[in-house]
């Protein structure tokens, strides 16, 4: 049965492991934050290796093979309005995309002359993400950013003025990438594999990069990086 997880509940959630990006989501959400805030709650079933994260409404789903998809597809309505999972969900009434999750098992390991400023990454990100990213969402993009930042789980890389990157999180030897970002002017001129070279080198994981695409022209960017697709995302919004 899915529950509130809490603190009893920590190190069997720290002890998953296994190559997804929500898992490594929910687990450096965790690091970061800990138990007893509203605005992010940890739920899963122990049994049923199910777990999930709920920041702002919005879930990051992982669930193994034991997962019960009826029980999910009645919770989840109640839980969240919006869900990311690695399997595809049946939920009635929502919007259904899908994107790929890719992965880069040796990113070359050389530093560049990168920055730590999050008012320049967000300058930078705002434009190439303009759906996502804009003036409205600075607010909740920095307040949430910043926190983990603090906290040491997450970093912000910048380039040139002209390349942006954001380091989600290392856990279980992957590092997750959140958005990666050249300023269309720019592009051609190596920056993006010049800054995740840098990210590599600094944060040294042990497994690779791994990182969520959520369209056409993303897949084929990440491509041209050397990234290759492992897996399929869903996400469903209300």
């Amino acid at each position: 049965m899915i529950r509130l997880l809490g603190e009893p509940d920590r190190p069997w959630l720290e002890g998953i492991s296994g190559l997804s990006w929500n898992l490594l989501q929910i687990q450096c959400l965790l690091r970061a934050y800990g138990f007893g805030y509203d605005f992010l709650r940890f739920y899963g079933d122990l049994e049923r290796e199910t777990v999930l994260s709920v920041l702002n409404g919005s879930a990051s789903l992982w669930a193994g093979d034991a997962a019960s998809w009826e029980e999910l597809a009645e919770f989840l309505p109640f839980a969240a309005h919006t869900v990311v999972a690695e399997r595809p969900l049946r939920l009635e009434g929502w919007r259904h995309t899908q994107g790929k999750g890719y992965i880069l098992c040796a990113p070359p390991a050389r530093r560049a002359a990168a920055d730590s400023s999050l008012e320049e990454a967000f300058r930078i990100l705002s434009q190439v993400f303009t759906e996502s990213i804009h003036p409205g969402t600075y607010a909740q993009w920095y307040t949430e950013l910043s926190h983990r930042v603090r906290h040491g789980v997450s970093r912000v890389y910048t380039l040139e003025g002209a390349c942006a990157g954001i380091a989600y999180g290392l856990w279980d030897g992957w590092l997750g990438i959140t958005q990666l970002a050249v300023l269309r002017e720019r592009r051609g001129q190596g920056l993006a594999r010049r800054l995740l070279a840098h990210m590599a080198a600094e944060l040294q994981p042990e497994k690779g990069l791994l990182l969520l695409s959520q369209d056409e022209h993303s897949n084929q960017f990440y491509e041209h990086l050397g990234f290759h697709p492992y897996t399929e995302w869903h996400c469903c919004q209300l």
